[in-house]
C-alpha cells in the first residue's frame, strides 16, 4: 500500500484566465498600425513604381530590399523593447527578457518576409 506524499493546496487566480483572453488581443491591436503601414508603404512603391525608378537611377536590389529590412527592424525593436518589458514584469516574470524580445521582434520581422 502506498501512501501519497502531502501535496499543498492549489490556488486558482483569476488573473491567468484574463489574462489569456486580453494578452493576445493587445499583442495584435499594439502591431496592427506598423504592419499596416508597411503593407501601405509596400503598395505605394508598387504604384509609384519607386522602386524601378530607384534602380534606373543605379540602386541594386539589395540596396533597397536592405533598407527597408534595415528600417522597420529599428520600428520593430523599439516596440518590442516596450512590449518585452512590459510583458516580462506582469505576464512572464520567470522569463528572460531578451528571449521575450527576441520572439517579439522575430514574429516582427517575418512579417517582412
Amino acid at each position: 500500500e502506498t501512501i501519497p506524499m502531502p501535496v499543498a493546496g492549489a490556488v486558482v487566480d483569476g488573473f491567468y484566465e484574463l489574462v489569456a483572453i486580453v494578452f493576445p488581443l493587445a499583442f495584435i491591436v499594439a502591431f496592427l498600425y506598423t504592419q499596416k503601414k508597411v503593407l501601405n508603404e509596400l503598395i505605394t512603391e508598387k504604384e509609384t513604381k519607386l522602386r524601378e525608378s530607384l534602380r534606373m537611377m543605379g540602386v541594386s536590389g539589395a540596396a533597397i530590399i536592405g533598407s527597408w529590412y534595415a528600417s522597420y527592424a529599428i520600428i520593430f525593436g523599439v516596440l518590442c523593447a516596450i512590449f518585452a518589458g512590459i510583458s516580462s514584469t506582469h505576464i512572464f516574470p520567470s522569463s528572460d527578457v531578451f528571449l521575450i524580445f527576441l520572439f517579439f521582434w522575430l514574429w516582427c520581422m517575418a512579417f517582412l518576409s
